[in-house]
């Protein structure tokens, strides 16, 4: 775990409590998480799985970013139902990598790990893509970072390149959170 993981894929406080007595104070934080010990473990051994398939050695940072790319496009589906069946997971990576079906959130967060362990620089950014909530990453070539959206690229048996390596102009639909 670390980064945008930790984030969108880990623990959140759900509660707080705070008890004061004689100029000490004990704060108390009751977390909830997304996924189980073992569906970590899950997403680790797919991730790893999935990397080994790809031969990343020796290639540069745009054949690994467009491997883990069209991977993820063309192995996860979108779960078009927002989590009927597969509730609050939908939204993890755990749903992308091992039930191969998540909402935007978990491609993203998906593909953010996946670059981590390739030893890419990328993050998951949150905001609004044709006006609703919506994830995407950046990712780091070179010196520059570049737009990427699997899941608007990756919904269809087709893949397509039309939201990969964009910078802000030509990313059009997509406005980042403040």
């Amino acid at each position: 775990y670390e980064g945008d993981t930790i984030i969108y894929d880990g623990g959140r406080a759900t509660k707080a409590e705070i008890a004061a007595d004689n100029n000490q104070a004990v704060i108390t934080y009751f977390m909830s998480y997304r996924l189980t010990k073992s569906q970590e473990e899950a997403v680790q051994s797919e991730v790893t799985r999935a990397l080994s398939t790809l031969a990343l050695t020796g290639k540069t940072e745009q054949q690994k970013v467009a491997a883990i790319y069209d991977y993820i496009c063309d192995n996860v589906d979108y779960d078009y139902d927002m989590g009927a069946t597969l509730g609050e997971l939908t939204y993890t990576s755990y749903s992308a990598a091992v039930n191969k079906k998540a909402v935007c959130q978990g491609y993203a967060v998906l593909f953010y790990r996946m670059c981590v362990e390739a030893g890419l620089d990328a993050r998951v950014v949150t905001g609004t893509g044709n006006g609703g909530p919506h994830a995407w990453n950046i990712v780091r070539i070179g010196e520059e970072y570049y737009n990427v959206d699997c899941t608007w690229d990756g919904q269809d048996k087709e893949s397509y390149r039309n939201f990969y390596l964009k910078c802000e102009d030509d990313f059009e639909d997509h406005v980042r959170e403040e």
